[in-house]
């Protein structure tokens, strides 16, 4: 049986892959080689990959791009390198047959988002261009993932365009599931099935409701629903473009000194500002909404480690925490990232009219949601020694360690010397 996806198309895919692991963050992103290589060899549809049927099946995975650029400076050079030898090949042998079916393939077998971002990446990639790539990390709000549930019903794919499209897909619309109302109104009718209540039989309990059902009910409740109105009126406005207007930033260094990592710290302004604001208007939405501004925090928080903890740990060292620590007023423009503000507890404790004016007052007051009295969202990792150091990040561990000692190295008592 011939494959169904060519060798040369599998190459492409490897190389394409290779390409955005040394370009951009990744999260399992091994597992889409892993998928071609067997409908490769295996020459089975790709509905039908063992690979593919595990990855569903064991439900743990998520294969991610984010919007974030690699740390990695000669990783950076590898996929510089590779878009550079792209190019020759494509100026050697012309516009290639490879069409970007396998990733619409895995668009129609799982659940995705973002996802006709990726695709455009690649046929730019094979045209040796990454334009679209550089819009995607300019972005900064959205990554692209391809979760582990399975699509039930998946279309026959169509064949896509060879070239490039001059703009980059919009954000997809979130894929819904099919209805199971609508598949119980399709089904063939069948006889009404009547069973007689018998007399003395204690009458069934109701089931006891979802944490899904709860959050129906309250989105529905209408002092909910003026306090949803209320933020999207304010989010209209953009209040983080006034609040960190970065043609005023400060920096908490030496910016002369260090112009790389006033760089830095400025990009992180310009492109998570929202998602810092954010944390301080923290609603209980629906699942979509919900998931768009979980997906910007957790960029943003990759982000301000790799552009700014860690840079700032190698150059200066732990005592820039542990002095920004001691200030006795926080920095205006350190993300020092505490537990989002849970309006929805608010609004139970102290009524619709104080929520609100606290939801008005954070769209002007950078420093609104730092009262300690606040209802917090509870978190299972922060680091408690450092306010300016939150990060539980596997390489950030070493620094948080540095911190405390330089601390305790700066509070304990001097030494007596010893007299003659």
């Amino acid at each position: 049986m011939p494959s169904i996806l060519s060798l040369f198309e599998l190459e492409s895919i490897e190389r394409f892959v290779s390409f955005l692991e040394c370009r951009v963050h990744t999260t399992s992103l091994e597992l889409l080689r892993r998928f071609a290589r067997e409908i490769h060899a295996c020459a089975v549809e790709p509905a039908h990959s063992p690979s593919l049927q595990a990855f569903v099946a064991m439900g743990v995975t998520n294969i991610a791009v984010l919007p974030l650029e690699a740390d990695d400076d000669g990783a950076k050079q590898r996929a510089a390198m590779m878009l550079r030898q792209q190019q020759q090949q494509q100026q050697q042998h012309g516009d290639t047959a490879v069409l970007p079916t396998f990733f619409i393939w895995l668009g129609q077998c799982v659940l995705t988002k973002n996802w006709p971002w990726l695709t455009t990446m690649f046929i730019e990639f094979l045209h040796g261009r990454d334009d679209c790539l550089h819009t995607f990390v300019r972005s900064g709000v959205q990554a692209i993932s391809a979760m582990p549930c399975v699509l039930l019903e998946a279309a026959q794919p169509s064949p896509p365009p060879s070239q490039p499209p001059s703009q980059p897909p919009p954000p997809p619309q979130q894929q819904q599931p099919p209805n199971p109302e609508r598949a119980i109104a399709t089904d063939p009718p069948t006889d009404a099935l009547v069973v007689k209540r018998k007399r003395g039989r204690p009458r069934r309990e109701p089931p006891a409701p979802t944490s899904s059902r709860i959050l129906s009910r309250s989105l529905r409740d209408p002092h909910v629903q003026l306090l949803h109105s209320e933020i999207t009126a304010i989010e209209a406005t953009k209040p983080w473009e006034q609040l960190f207007d970065t043609r005023r930033i400060s920096f908490p260094f030496d910016a002369a000194a260090h112009p790389k990592l006033a760089a830095k710290f400025t990009l992180f302004w310009e492109t998570h500002a929202r998602a810092v604001w954010e944390r301080d208007a923290w609603p209980r939405l629906p699942s979509d909404a919900q998931l768009d501004r979980k997906y910007r925090q957790d960029v943003a928080t990759r982000s301000f480690e790799s552009l700014v903890i860690v840079p700032l740990f190698n150059t200066l060292g732990a005592t820039f925490f542990a002095e920004l620590d001691a200030r006795a007023e926080p920095h205006y423009w350190w993300w020092y990232r505490r537990p989002v503000v849970d309006l929805a507890v608010m609004l139970q404790a102290v009524g619709i009219d104080e929520t609100l004016a606290f939801v008005r007052r954070a769209a002007t007051d950078r420093f609104a949601g730092d009262r300690d009295d606040l209802p917090r969202i509870r978190v299972t990792k922060q680091h408690t020694g450092s306010a300016s150091m939150w990060s539980t990040f596997a390489k950030c561990g070493p620094i948080a360690s540095a911190i405390a000692a330089c601390k305790e190295k700066a509070s304990a008592p001097p030494a007596k010397r010893k007299t003659p």
